[in-house]
């Protein structure tokens, strides 16, 4: 949408609002004093969050949409962001007691949000690699999956930290605290007492790690951007590394910012104990990572900026790319360039084009193996010096298949031979009940594990168009409506588009609703270019 169009609406929404506003200006100057003072005072900070944001170095990688833009707009002229949000989204109401200043930083995240179109060429396997094959400047985004099998907990699994601090800690607002920087200050004991299970020293780099350091060593890897905390990727040899979340190899001191190793306050952290500076005696010890309410390190910014331009490939390993602003990433690359997901389960609101669900290491062994060549005998030499049983199956199929040039690695199923790899079982009506275990094991039957039917470990289900379907995958199929769901007893209507889109042996024609502005499936708010026409079409219909 061009600029000046923007301007038009921009201008037919400033003039709804003022029309509005002169209409109540009487009955609202008898009912209350003015407050035109402290409207002037909100619109003025208003404006210098939208001036300070607009020069923040995010902006040298995050595009502008055209969301943000009317925003901006609306602002300036006059009009306070709670009555920008009214027009935008007139279906939700804003308690009064939230102000103005924490809407506005709201409409930023929303009109942040974009959508990806998937690119149809690259769907399979067999795609993932060719476009690690060909890719020179390839970009990894990598979160707490790669690391559970190292024995580190993830924070978002049914069994992750965030699950069992909720036990632990019952005064923790919610488990996000324990990484809230605002609460750390006031009580730092939870973050003392989970420290221990990720202090660095303590765990091998997995699979994952080697091979994203053997990618490097091949010249491919453009960036690794890990999420994670737990300093393997240091360990792991991986020099094109940006930790966007910071790591515990090195802490601060709150009160006198004296910086420290963190093997000075690893005593504490094994015993549970807030650790103190011993320089200014008052101050507790943070670890350098980024929390919550901390903004990332311009490094982050300035290196997204430079790499954003040059990245011919994107893979995304275990992560569930719910944390800003390594979440838009994705978005704020050329839509031109592949990316490929591989994870556990899908992640609602993205879309790459080539979908590899299961175990993470797993998953990169098969493709290191089909890859061939140095980065092929490097993970076996990796494989072979761990002690793990499916190390030992994976090498024994080696050892016959690679003797052959053209051997296939992978045994590749689609669902009709899926679907003959159980035998059926009888229909159980699903009836709701109080009691949930008794509840999830009447449905057990219907939903059936898709990993717990394949036959090997080498074993892809290809569900069309793009999701291939490993061993560790959380993907179940659901025999009463012959689909695939993320979680057993998810019906299929408050899916996610993407995951209503998994489907079935007899394709079916859905008829969807129309969507509204803020998605009720998944929480997202589809602020993207394409929204403008969409938030004026229904300001229209409210007015009318």
């Amino acid at each position: 949408m061009d600029d000046d169009i923007s301007s038009v609406i921009c201008n037919e929404i400033v003039e709804k609002i003022e029309d509005e506003q002169q209409q109540n200006l009487i009955s609202a100057n008898e009912c209350q004093p003015s407050t035109s003072s402290n409207n002037y005072q909100n619109i003025s900070n208003s404006n210098l969050i939208i001036q300070e944001n607009s020069n923040h170095p995010s902006n040298q990688w995050k595009k502008p949409t055209k969301s943000m833009f009317l925003v901006q707009q609306l602002i300036r002229k006059g009009i306070s962001p709670r009555g920008v949000l009214s027009i935008l989204y007139p279906m939700y109401s804003i308690p009064t007691n939230i102000p103005d200043i924490w809407i506005l930083q709201l409409l930023q995240e929303l009109c942040e949000t974009r959508s990806r179109d998937k690119l149809p060429q690259w769907n399979t396997f067999e795609d993932a690699v060719e476009l690690i094959r060909r890719s020179k400047s390839i970009m990894i985004i990598s979160g707490a999956g790669i690391s559970v099998s190292c024995g580190i907990p993830d924070f978002r699994s049914e069994k992750g930290i965030y699950a069992r601090l909720k036990d632990d800690f019952p005064e923790l607002p919610d488990p996000h605290s324990m990484f809230d920087i605002d609460f750390f200050r006031r009580n730092p004991r939870p973050f003392y007492a989970f420290a221990k299970e990720i202090f660095p020293g303590q765990f091998r780099p997995s699979i994952s790690h080697k091979f994203i350091k053997f990618l490097e060593e091949e010249g491919k890897l453009l960036r690794n951007y890990t999420q994670n905390i737990d300093t393997l990727e240091r360990l792991a040899g991986i020099n094109n590394l940006i930790e966007c979340h910071g790591s515990f190899a090195r802490s601060t001191c709150l009160n006198c910012k004296n910086e420290i190793d963190s093997e000075e306050i690893r005593e504490n952290v094994f015993q549970k104990k807030v650790a103190y500076c011993q320089k200014c005696k008052i101050g507790v010890i943070k670890p350098n990572i980024i929390f919550f309410g901390e903004d990332l390190t311009d490094q982050f910014h300035n290196q997204m900026a430079i790499d954003s331009t040059n990245v011919d490939l994107l893979i995304i390993i275990g992560s569930s790319l719910q944390v800003r602003p390594v979440s838009l990433i994705p978005y704020n690359i050329d839509n031109s360039i592949p990316q490929i997901l591989i994870n556990r389960e899908l992640l609602p609101n993205y879309t790459a084009d080539v979908k590899l669900l299961g175990d993470c290491d797993k998953i990169l062994c098969l493709l290191a193996m089909s890859l061939k060549g140095q980065i092929c005998e490097k993970m076996i030499q990796e494989l072979t010096s761990r002690p793990h049983n499916w190390n030992n199956l994976l090498l024994e199929h080696l050892q016959t298949s690679l003797l052959k040039e053209n051997q296939i690695l992978t045994n590749n199923l689609n669902i009709e031979q899926f679907k003959k790899l159980f035998n059926e079982q009888p229909n159980i009506k699903k009836i709701k009940m109080d009691n949930e275990e008794v509840e999830e094991k009447i449905w057990a039957g219907n939903y059936l594990p898709v990993e717990k039917y394949l036959p090997e470990f080498n074993s892809i289900l290809l569900v069309p168009p793009n999701i291939n379907v490993f061993k560790g995958a959380q993907l179940f199929y659901d025999k009463d409506q012959d689909i695939f769901v993320p979680k057993a007893g998810v019906e299929q209507q408050n899916l996610d588009d993407d995951y209503e889109n998994l489907v079935h042996s007899c394709e079916k024609s859905s008829s969807s609703s129309e969507s509204s502005i803020i998605s009720e499936k998944g929480g997202s708010l589809p602020c993207d270019d394409n929204s403008i026409t969409d938030f004026c079409n229904n300001n229209d219909d409210a007015s009318g």
